[in-house]
């Protein structure tokens, strides 16, 4: 969860417990429960046009250690690197079903469109509709997550994924056999001229310069 996800969460869940706290006959001060009503409509907002682009953009890069990601050959790089939204010469990011980002964006499309709601003098029947297709829309994205993956460019054209279930699911998906089991990632631990790559049976094969390899 990013710093921005976290306000946009702090700042919906307070206006909804002030609303509450209205509902229940405590006196709330008007121009202070329409700023922050509108604060979190626009928080709201930006954060359903955040869901959106990230469909094409890909996740926020997150950093994570080798060991804990899987490595993958060369073959199964190219599926890999197809995959994300966003890549570069040092690695990339994207999600194994971007499309899904729709229910997250919908939930906070929702909650945008509760606060301006809430915050209109003209209140009719239909006022928590919002709200409940917004609970509607979390349920979705807790069910259906877009799942995001992050990979790491390392030597022999190979990469390393994280988490590494995503990996497996995102071979899977593309049906590339074998899975690829977890491996010492030498690549980034060991020797000065010392190069790791996957062989087809998912297994690591070290050559060393100046000397053939087995």
């Amino acid at each position: 969860m990013t710093r921005f996800t976290a306000g946009a969460l702090a700042a919906c869940g307070a206006f909804a417990a002030v609303e509450v706290l209205r509902a229940a006959g405590v006196a709330v001060h008007g121009r202070a429960f329409v700023l922050l009503g509108s604060t979190a409509a626009v928080v709201a907002a930006t954060a359903a046009a955040r869901n959106v682009a990230h469909v094409w953009r890909g996740p926020l890069i997150v950093d994570f250690q080798r060991g804990d990601g899987l490595l993958c050959d060369a073959r199964e790089s190219v599926a890999v690197r197809a995959a994300a939204q966003l890549r570069g010469t040092m690695g990339g990011a994207g999600y194994l079903h971007p499309c899904r980002l729709a229910f997250s964006a919908s939930a906070w499309a929702a909650a945008a469109v509760q606060a301006v709601v809430l915050v209109s003098p003209d209140r009719g029947s239909w006022e928590y509709l919002p709200a409940a297709v917004g609970l509607v829309a979390v349920a979705f994205a807790g069910r259906f997550p877009a799942t995001p993956f992050y990979y790491r460019e390392t030597a022999g054209d190979c990469v390393v994924v994280f988490p590494a279930e995503a990996a497996s699911r995102l071979l899977a998906g593309a049906r590339l056999s074998p899975t690829p089991s977890p491996m010492a990632l030498a690549a980034g631990t060991g020797e000065p001229g010392e190069a790791t790559a996957g062989t087809p049976d998912g297994e690591s094969k070290k050559t060393r310069r100046g000397q053939p390899s087995a």
